[in-house]
């Protein structure tokens, strides 16, 4: 069934691809505005399919032969889908000048597809060659021939590579193509590669014409030599077998060198192993050690060389050859301009306590470079401890063994080491008998530990107050602390607080620790007796009945008159009571009047 209007073609093309032209009505077939438009179409592919079906010149393959003889509708057609177009063109055409030259004026390609009598037709390869000078490859044999049309294509850009052969061996011609570059010699014959004259000239026109030329001419053709070094130094790459042999071309070489660095990774040997040659290229920037010749170094006062690399970046250590890694008189001077230096020295050497703490002075993270050995000797680690840098520093605060000198120094540098470094106990003890405190920094597991616990509140009975519960719970840890000091009972675990033992500890040196005891123990007539002895002022946490012992209120009111107040409103009464009380009173008064 054929497809009658334009929109519904275009509907089919986007859906099946252009070869769907084949089921429109011949009525727009034979349109050639139908046909263009359809050309422009922007129709996707499937993924996997091009060409055929799904190139717009497929069109042109249903168009009807006087369409296709049609200059001016093939014209647009190859604007429309490029060169492909012609492909389709009716016999005529394939044959017309004037079409052609309309053809490369839209696609200059389309010379690729012209007669091989019209690919000899010189306006016609002009016109091709002026807008893509790479078109004179489909120049037919005669044209690429003729040395004045050649002449003319290279001036517009085309390759003398596409020259026929036996231009590529007039003089004449060459001596014209060098003028463009170096593709003028690259493609020359051998003899004229081998033409001083025509060397030369190409060589002042671009130094990397050098690389052409015929090698026996440069050895004997110094001039040649040294024209390429005066405009380039990269020209060293292609003639450093030369240079050693020539006094002048050598110079030349250290000349160019001098002015660019870089140079120098293309000299020769012998150059690069020149010390003046090599410290003038350091000068003007470090890389340039990397290319030095490693018997340079050798002889040790070349190294003042390589001091001056460093002394620009310590990335330069990375070049340093094995016999200068390998020296510690090198290597302590390396590490002491910049300790980073560390990272690039030998084993051995990295090793050596002289050299980690040279660069230890420096940053205490220049220990991270050392070998594990040397990282946790005392003075090592003392000289990183004393660095501004020493939080950078990873062994301090990762390396065990580092870190158990560090503690061992001063504790406090436990502070900075890594979690899992606060579980290790021989590590936490060294820093609880240095301070008891530096418990409060161990691991929940050491805190529940007894021997560290009991090390740290041997020493200072607060630090019950970061041991694990289980411990606080712990008669014999929480007696060592209430012998020190009756507070301790803020610390100490509810189960121990009926304890009578705990009890009587706790208030003779802490009267009002009896706030913290059971019930039954401020019952308890020796306890609260004890208490009140040591402050008045505990009375007010015993029972009501020890409130309503006489011994008791009177014990607590020779401690402190003002204790009076929380005795019970009988023991407030009392007539001996009341007299201690005076007696406190005016003894207070006096004390006052003094």
């Amino acid at each position: 069934m054929s497809l009658e209007t334009k929109d519904a073609v275009f509907a089919e093309i986007k859906a099946k691809g252009f070869g769907v032209v084949s089921d429109a009505a011949p009525a727009l077939v034979e349109d050639s505005a139908f046909l263009l438009e359809a050309m422009q179409l922007e129709v996707a592919a499937p993924e996997g399919e091009t060409g055929g079906f799904w190139s717009p010149d497929h069109v042109l393959q249903y168009a009807p032969d006087k369409l296709r003889d049609s200059k001016d509708f093939m014209l647009k057609a190859i604007t429309a889908c490029g060169k492909s177009a012609l492909g389709h063109a009716g016999g005529t055409l394939r044959v017309d000048k004037d079409f052609f030259l309309g053809a490369i004026k839209i696609d200059p390609e389309a010379l690729q597809l012209a007669d091989q009598n019209l690919r000899g037709d010189k306006d016609l390869v002009i016109e091709a060659i002026s807008s893509k000078p790479d078109m004179l490859q489909y120049a037919n044999e005669e044209l690429r021939g003729d040395l004045e049309f050649i002449r003319k294509a290279l001036e517009l850009g085309s390759s003398f590579a596409h020259a026929a052969p036996a231009l590529k061996h007039d003089k004449e011609m060459v001596a014209y193509a060098v003028t463009f570059g170096p593709e003028g010699l690259m493609y020359a014959s051998e003899k004229l590669q081998a033409d001083k004259g025509i060397v030369l000239a190409a060589v002042v026109k671009d130094w990397r014409a050098i690389q052409y030329a015929d090698a026996e001419l440069l050895w004997t053709e110094k001039q040649i030599v040294i024209e390429a070094i005066n405009q380039d130094a990269n020209a060293l790459e292609f003639i450093s077998d030369i240079i050693g042999e020539e006094k002048e071309v050598a110079d030349a070489a250290a000349l160019a060198i001098a002015k660019d660095w870089r140079a120098l990774r293309k000299a020769p040997k012998s150059l690069r192993r020149t010390k003046n040659v090599v410290a003038e290229a350091v000068k003007q920037d470090w890389h340039a050690v990397q290319y030095a010749d490693e018997d340079l170094w050798n002889e040790v006062w070349n190294r003042e060389i390589f001091m001056d690399a460093l002394k620009q970046s310590q990335r330069a250590m990375q070049y340093a050859p094995r016999q200068l890694m390998m020296d510690k008189d090198f290597v302590m001077d390396a590490v002491s301009n910049d300790w980073h230096s560390l990272e690039y020295v030998a084993p051995k050497l990295k090793a050596d306590k002289d050299v980690v703490i040279a660069a230890v002075q420096q940053a205490a993270e220049a220990m991270d470079l050392a070998e594990k050995g040397v990282r946790c000797d005392a003075d090592v680690v003392k000289m990183a401890l004393e660095t501004n840098q020493r939080a950078a520093c990873k062994a301090l605060k990762e390396d065990r063994d580092v870190v158990l000198e560090a503690v061992t120094q001063n504790w406090e540098n436990l502070k900075n080491a890594v979690e899992s470094l606060h579980d290790d106990k021989i590590i936490m003890l060294e820093a609880v008998q240095q301070n008891p405190e530096a418990i409060a920094l161990a691991s929940a597991k050491l805190k529940g530990d007894k021997e560290l616990v009991m090390d740290s509140v041997t020493q200072n009975w607060a630090c019950l107050q970061y041991a694990d519960k289980s411990l606080q719970a712990d008669k014999a840890v929480v007696t060592v602390c209430l012998e020190q000091d009756g507070r301790a009972i803020d610390y100490v675990a509810r189960s121990l607080l009926n304890d009578r033992d705990i009890g009587v500890i706790t208030v003779q040196t802490h009267g009002m620790g009896l706030a913290n005891l059971s019930m039954s123990l401020k019952q308890d007539e020796e306890i609260c007796m004890l208490a009140v002895e040591q402050n008045g002022m505990a009375l007010q946490h015993c029972s009501g009945s020890m409130r309503g012992n006489k011994e008791v209120v009177m014990a607590a009111v020779q401690n402190k008159w003002e204790a009076s107040r929380f005795a019970s409103t009988q023991m407030q009464k009392d007539e001996d009571i009341v007299a201690l009380v005076a007696e406190g009173v005016a003894a207070g008064q006096a004390a006052a009047d003094e």
